[in-house]
């Protein structure tokens, strides 16, 4: 066998449950601070968005490499009360490179697509249509603020309920 596999198999079995206990502090931290950016934000800053009860963690980590990590909350947007779930994740799975980028996307998704297509996003926000189809910020790696970052994109998501389809 191949001495420097064996070595690093070792060294793997020693840390495994180590290495997994830091895996699942490190995406339940990150929950928080999603249901947290959520939960956090004040009537205002919703703009014609109402949300409805309180934020809820949902992620998808079938991929340990891959973990998507999101929270969503339940809301009417507008004077007609569309029922609309907003949702905000972390990205590694479309990413292009080995850091994730931030994505807020909107249930049902039909209506907004083409709207999500044609408004002009600013603050280094674009519209994203790859599974989770919404709009979508690359973050700098080296200047990591979570709560900072998942404002930009919601601020600029009120822009487009109040302007694109308000």
């Amino acid at each position: 066998m191949n001495r420097e596999m064996d070595e690093f198999l070792s060294a793997g079995l020693k840390r495994f449950r180590q290495c997994t206990t830091v895996m699942i502090s490190f995406e339940d931290e990150i929950e928080t601070r999603l249901q947290k950016i959520l939960s956090g934000r004040t009537p205002d800053e919703w703009g014609s968005f109402e949300p409805e009860g309180e934020a809820k963690v949902k992620s998808t980590k079938g991929w340990n490499e891959y973990p998507h990590l999101k929270a969503w909350i339940d809301g009417e947007l507008g004077d007609e009360k569309i029922k609309v779930n907003v949702t905000i994740a972390v990205n590694w799975w479309e990413s292009k490179s080995h850091y994730p980028f931030y994505v807020v996307y909107l249930d049902p998704r039909g209506p907004w697509q083409n709207p999500m297509k044609e408004f002009e996003w600013g603050r280094k926000v674009c519209q994203f249509s790859g599974y989770s189809k919404g709009i979508r910020l690359d973050p700098d790696e080296d200047d990591f603020n979570l709560e900072r970052d998942f404002d930009i994109l919601l601020d600029e998501l009120v822009r487009f309920f109040d302007e694109g389809v308000g």
